[in-house]
């Protein structure tokens, strides 16, 4: 099988923003399943002990490839792979809801119980992609059913070569209206694998304390699908270099607002305000702290190209 190579990643999604201007605390998130651990040990597992293989790679011991799969924005098919050969594995059972935001349950003895969901799909909403798309995969036994965002997270990865990579597209899984993913998660109880035992540690809040940085891509508005209002897609990362929260091509809501709220595992909501206009500086604002894309000595923000522009920020985040 052919794959295209990409960065590792296993994001938290969590696109919901707490509502009005006001910052306020959430509940902390405890590291549940997966046999106490959160999902960021899966995280740093994949990419400080797999390197220079990928999650999904034959040699890799331990664990079941998931292959999740399209064909003209239905025909949903699973499989699932948990011996060390180079082969698609077992054909996991017909989708009954194989369908915008139908989330479809499967079991594997290996694995255990974990669902598939496509969120977006060409034609519906104004989306200009083909097909079903944007799966989201969750187990039962990472996190607590935790969301990993399969596309957005190949999507952002795209062109690393590195390894230590979480998923991968499957390139021309069988013909140009195919479309496929594959990610792969470790066994569950004593033989699980990626290097994880029972020394792991996560911090109990979710996150590590620090110096959080993130990486975000903006988009004019007019353009890309978008209105009258810029888009974003952000991705955070933790002290210890930990995805903890993700937002991809999310519009500034056309409130009067121009503010985005962003949620993630840290206490406070990040707010992106965006009033435009193209060239203008973008401000960030979490709890007491605010900057600005044009601040050398927390963000580079580079120049649109093809309708956007990405750029890396930092700030602190105890």
């Amino acid at each position: 099988m052919h794959f295209i190579t990409l960065t590792a990643a296993a994001l938290v999604a969590s696109s919901s923003a707490l509502p009005g201007p006001d910052l306020k605390w959430k509940q902390s998130l405890s590291p549940r399943g997966f046999n106490g651990f959160g999902i960021a040990s899966l995280i740093d597992a994949v990419w400080d002990y797999l390197k220079p293989n990928n999650a999904y790679d034959p040699v890799v011991p331990n664990k079941c490839v998931i292959t999740m799969q399209t064909d003209s924005g239905s025909n949903c098919i699973t499989f699932v792979q948990c011996e060390q050969i180079d082969s698609w594995g077992t054909v996991m059972p017909d989708w009954n809801v194989c369908y915008l935001n139908g989330r479809q349950f499967f079991t594997d003895p290996h694995i255990g119980d974990f669902s598939i969901e496509f969120t977006q799909a060409g034609g519906i909403n104004g989306n200009t992609e083909d097909g079903l798309h944007h799966p989201q995969l969750r187990l039962a036994n990472i996190n607590n059913w935790d969301i990993i965002d399969v596309q957005t997270i190949s999507d952002a990865a795209l062109g690393n070569d590195g390894g230590g990579n979480l998923c991968t597209w499957v390139e021309g899984a069988s013909s140009g209206t195919t479309l496929g993913w594959q990610c792969g998660v470790p066994f569950t109880g004593d033989d699980n694998g990626f290097g994880l035992d029972s020394n792991t540690i996560v911090h109990t809040n979710g996150y590590q304390p620090g110096w959080c940085t993130y990486h975000i891509q903006q988009y004019q508005h007019n353009e890309n699908g978008f209105g009258n209002t810029y888009g974003f897609s952000v991705i955070i990362y933790d002290a210890a270099k930990a995805p903890i929260g993700q937002i991809s091509k999310q519009a500034v809501p056309d409130d009067g607002s121009n503010t985005l709220n962003m949620d993630s595992n840290l206490p406070y909501v990040l707010e992106i305000h965006a009033p435009g206009p193209d060239d203008a500086a973008v401000t960030f604002n979490y709890g007491a702290d605010s900057w600005s894309s044009d601040d050398s000595s927390r963000c580079s923000m580079g120049a649109y190209d093809s309708g956007s522009r990405n750029g890396d920020c930092g700030f602190t985040c105890n």
